[in-house]
This record gives C-alpha cells, sequence and structure tokens, in this order.
C-alpha cells in the first residue's frame, strides 16, 4: 500500500535529508578524521547550530498556527477545539523558542534575578531549567516515543486481536501522524550517549522503535513504496553508525541539542500535514491511497 505524497511530505523530507546528512558528516568527521574531534562539540553548544535552528523553526511554527487561525476566519475549516489547539500551538511554541534563548538573556547578556540564581540550574532567566532535567527529558521522551512512533505504529499494523487497536479508533484519523513524521521521530532517537547506564532506556525506545517500524513495513506491505523504505533503511544504518560512533557523544547536552531540532521539525511537520488536508479538503493521511 503506497500513500501519496504532498507537497509538504517533500519539503519537510528535504529539510530531514539535509540535517540526516549534515549530523552524519558531522559525527564522522569528529569520530574518525584529526583536527576534527570538537566540531560535534561546537556545533551543539548552547546558542549553536542546532539550537538557533530549533528557535527557527519554533517562531516559524508559532507564526503558522497564527496564519491558519486567521484564515479560517473566512474558510471555517477548522472546529472550535481544532482552533483552540492551533492558538494553543503557536502559544506554547513561542514559548519554547523564548525558553530556549532564556527570553532573550543569551543573546542581549542581563543579568538574571535573585530569584533564577538560586533555583535554576544553569542560573538563566528561564522557567525549565527549574525542573530536574531528568523529568523534563523522560516527560517528553514518553511523548515522543509514545505519541509520535510505538502507539501510531501499533494502531497502523491494523492488530485488531489488540484492545489497543479498539481503545485507539475513537481519535479521528485527521490526527493521525503519517509514517514519515515517524520515521523523523524514530531518528531523532538514534542520538544519544550509547552503551551508558544512564541511557538504556533511549537505546532500548530506539530499538524498539526500529523492530516496530520493520513490522510495519512487512505488515502493510510498503516495499513498493521505495522514499518511504529508503528512509527506513538509511534511518536503520544511520542509528548504527552512531552506535558505533559511541565515544564521542555525551549525556550532558551535546546530541541532545540535535534531537530537539529533529522533533520540533516533527511536529511542525505533523501540524502542516493534518491542517492543510482539512484547509484543502483533502482526505486523511490515514484514508489517502489515491
Amino acid at each position: 500500500m503506497k500513500k501519496t505524497c504532498r507537497a509538504w511530505d517533500y519539503t519537510f523530507l528535504t529539510v530531514h535529508g539535509v540535517t540526516l546528512v549534515t549530523v552524519t558528516i558531522i559525527i564522522a568527521l569528529t569520530r574518525w578524521v584529526d583536527g576534527y574531534r570538537y566540531l560535534l562539540r561546537r556545533t551543539t553548544v548552547e546558542n549553536g547550530l542546532f539550537e538557533l535552528a530549533s528557535v527557527f523553526v519554533l517562531l516559524a511554527l508559532s507564526v503558522f498556527c497564527c496564519v491558519i487561525v486567521f484564515q479560517d476566519r473566512r474558510a471555517l475549516f477548522l472546529s472550535k477545539f481544532q482552533r483552540l489547539l492551533f492558538i494553543s500551538m503557536a502559544c506554547f511554541a513561542f514559548l519554547v523558542a523564548m525558553e530556549e534563548v532564556s527570553w532573550g538573556q543569551q543573546i542581549f547578556g542581563f543579568q538574571s534575578g535573585e530569584f533564577f540564581d538560586d533555583h535554576n540550574l544553569q542560573k538563566e532567566t528561564n522557567l525549565h531549567n527549574l525542573i530536574p532535567a531528568m523529568w523534563l527529558s523522560t516527560a517528553i521522551n514518553v511523548v515522543v516515543y509514545g505519541c509520535f512512533i510505538i502507539i501510531p505504529l501499533l494502531y497502523y499494523c491494523d492488530f485488531k486481536v489488540l484492545a489497543l487497536h479498539k481503545l485507539l479508533a475513537w481519535l479521528p484519523p485527521i490526527y493521525w501522524p503519517s509514517h514519515y513524521v515517524v520515521l523523523m521521530m524514530a531518528y531523532s532517537s538514534s542520538l544519544h550517549h550509547y552503551f551508558s547506564a544512564i541511557t538504556w532506556s533511549d537505546t532500548a525506545a530506539l530499538i524498539l522503535s526500529l523492530i516496530a517500524l520493520l513490522v510495519y513495513w512487512l505488515r502493510v506491505k510498503l516495499m513498493s513504496d521505495i522514499l518511504f523504505t529508503a528512509n527506513l533503511f538509511i534511518v536503520i544504518v544511520c542509528s548504527s553508525v552512531y552506535a558505533a560512533c559511541y565515544d564521542i557523544f555525551s549525556q550532558y547536552n551535546l546530541q541532545y541539542e540535535i534531537r530537539e531540532f529533529v522533533v520540533v521539525c516533527g511536529v511542525f511537520y505533523w501540524m502542516v500535514d493534518w491542517s492543510l488536508r482539512l484547509k484543502e479538503q483533502m482526505p486523511p493521511w490515514l484514508h489517502d491511497k489515491s
């Protein structure tokens, strides 16, 4: 069964492909080429290439949501719930973007107040560093792995014997992420410090995600979908390469800047996909076989 690719699919898959190639080159140079030992570190520091790219995408997502809400005033293609969802996402994306740059502190260099000096993990003017890093990363991982990888794949495999399939059937088809979004999210989980007691859950989740993708690929018979098949095996190869380069990674704020960028792009892709399908009166991705 081959799904139809829309214009925005090619746009986001191109961005994803450029990101994947760029990251792989950075990792390969860092691991195997003399003189580039600190290249990964330099590109993933605070206010580095990937963090600023994440801020840009978050702001673009916020603007996109505002545009959709404005267009809906005339076209009326959103329900009240969907309109509220877009307004909430516009505010949330802007909030996260400002949190990433500590509300301008990292750009303009102003001093933190006494409260943030005493309670913030990085002594910066932001809210997310008031929360223990492990709690925050665990919450993000649960959302990414659960809502954008494992649960969708279980549903798409159509295991009707599972009670989960009946439970999830109530969710309107329009909200399910495309398998390209799932692939993008799976790739984000390939970037972590392998073979560490601290990150064993990341490795386990990655392996489970790749197995679920392969089962989905075989069960739904996607061999004829060259774009999806190529992307799937590229992600598997990249995961293997990154695992072989495990000693250049760290569990402390290196590759996580890249992961954040990929996840933000994935969420943006998901929002664009289902909202433009509503606007242009296209079938949901689950039913799009034209």
